[in-house]
């Protein structure tokens, strides 16, 4: 059932690849942080794909719409388990973050109009900023020094 060609990669079982890609999911932050432990997961701890299939999984992740750990995820998970793998490893990727997104939004639509609710919400907010302001930074020093 396994796509994968080489004798020398390891070959996981369905469940471990679910709670690998739920576990990335789970402690991982988006952007090149996500994929750099994607690659030392499936790559180099766990030896499922070797590391020219993984930059393959980049490559065609960046030109197809949508996010690129989702993208590199499925491919991934189908180089390893055809359908099955294709369907689970992205949804267990999200779902994570779909499960805080739902508590978060709970908890604010119960319990906004309290007022440490809402100093805690703008909190999170300037973080959120301060995120992407140093995001833009490490991203913009790449490009500055070329």
């Amino acid at each position: 059932m396994l796509l994968n060609s080489y004798d020398s990669m390891k070959r996981p079982t369905l469940f471990d690849l679910c709670k690998t890609t739920f576990y990335i999911g789970a402690i991982g932050y988006g952007g090149p942080a996500i994929l750099a432990l994607m690659k030392k997961t499936f790559v180099h701890e766990k030896e499922w794909i070797s590391e020219k299939e993984f930059m393959n999984a980049l490559s065609l992740a960046q030109i197809l719409p949508g996010a690129t750990g989702v993208s590199v995820m499925g491919y991934i998970g189908f180089k390893i388990y055809k359908l099955w793998g294709e369907i689970l490893a992205p949804i267990l990727y999200i779902l994570p973050a779909t499960i805080t997104m739902i508590i978060l939004a709970w908890a604010y639509f119960t319990f906004g109009n309290l007022s440490f609710v809402k100093a805690l919400f703008t909190g999170l907010g300037s973080l959120v900023v301060a995120l992407l302001i140093n995001a833009t930074l490490i991203l913009g020093k790449s490009v500055f020094k070329k």
